[in-house]
């Protein structure tokens, strides 16, 4: 074989080709980590349960049925997010110490699904969003391979840490019913 046919048959590798290569890797190693920690956490939750028309209760989420339920019948006809109620404690301000809008994910979904499998699914999508959001929260601070693969499993061993239960973010706490804070 002479020297122009083993040039032309020997295929260099230009460092593009690596660096493609390289970054098509790290995303996909990513990608299946995120994927497996998010199907762990979900497989976790109880899918079956998750999916029964029932109203969730346990800690205070029995009580937080109520604020959702009360936004789309009361609140929203008067164009409100946010109002006075006289249902508990001679009256209370509703939605001025929780956040809303975990409220109105529920009432939209309220169209479509059963209330209780509202509720749940707004509940949990906190828990499920946590590893692809701290990997895109590490990416996005120009954090170094493999730092934002890490924080992904340090993210999930978080959820699953069953130290405290009122705090919020742990998988615990938001089935006590602390999902505003997930």
């Amino acid at each position: 074989m002479s020297n122009d046919e083993l040039a032309t048959s020997t295929r260099v590798v230009a460092p593009r080709d690596l660096v493609y290569f390289e970054r098509r890797t790290k995303l996909l190693l990513a990608g299946g980590l995120i994927f497996i920690t998010t199907l762990m956490i979900f497989l976790t939750l109880q899918p079956s349960l998750i999916f029964r028309n029932n109203t969730p209760t346990g800690g205070d989420m029995g009580a937080h049925v109520y604020g959702p339920a009360y936004l789309r019948d009361h609140l929203l006809t008067s164009l409100r997010l946010s109002g006075w109620s006289n249902d508990w404690y001679s009256g209370l301000p509703i939605y001025r110490f929780y956040m809303v809008v975990p409220a109105l994910f529920i009432v939209a979904l309220d169209i479509l699904l059963p209330y209780g499998i509202a509720l749940k699914l707004v509940a949990v999508a906190g828990l499920l969003a946590l590893p692809l959001c701290t990997w895109l929260f590490a990416r996005l601070a120009r954090l170094a391979f493999p730092i934002p693969e890490l924080l992904v499993v340090a993210s999930t061993i978080f959820l699953f840490d069953e130290s405290f239960t009122i705090y919020g973010g742990n998988i615990a706490s938001t089935m006590a019913g602390e999902f505003s804070f997930s």
